[in-house]
C-alpha cells in the first residue's frame, strides 16, 4: 500500500462502511486484482523479487474502486429485494453490462466471458 492509500483506509470515509469480513475479503482480492492488472499493463518484464513474489502498489484509486463496485452490488441487491420475479429477470439483463465506464482500470481486465 502507498502512502495514500494507507491513509485512506484509516479515513472515515472508509471507516463508516462498517464492512464485515466478507466485504473485506471480497475488497483487498479485488484491490490486489487491480494493482496487478494495472502492474502487468505497465511493466512486462520487470524481474521478481529474490523471494519470488511481485512487487505491488496498491493506490488510493484501487480501493476506490472497489468501494464504488461494492456500493453498486449494495444497489442492485435493494433493487433486487424489491422486484417481482418478472421485473427481476428484466432487470438482470441490463445489470449484466454493468457499469464499466465508471471504473477506470477496467480496461486493464481481461472481461471477455461477460457480454455487454
Amino acid at each position: 500500500f502507498d502512502t495514500e492509500a494507507r491513509t485512506y483506509v484509516k479515513s472515515t470515509d472508509v471507516t463508516k462502511l462498517n464492512l464485515n469480513g466478507r466485504e473485506i475479503r471480497n475488497a483487498i482480492q479485488t484491490v490486489v486484482l487491480l494493482a496487478r492488472e494495472q502492474k502487468k499493463g505497465q511493466q512486462r518484464d520487470e524481474p521478481k523479487r529474490e523471494d519470488g513474489h511481485d512487487d505491488l502498489r496498491v493506490e488510493k484509486d484501487h480501493i476506490s474502486i472497489a468501494l464504488v463496485q461494492r456500493e453498486d452490488f449494495l444497489r442492485y441487491r435493494g433493487k433486487l429485494y424489491k422486484m417481482s420475479d418478472e421485473e427481476r429477470q428484466e432487470y438482470f439483463q441490463t445489470f449484466t453490462s454493468f457499469h464499466f465506464h465508471r471504473v477506470p482500470y477496467l480496461h486493464l481486465i481481461d472481461y471477455h466471458c461477460i457480454e455487454h
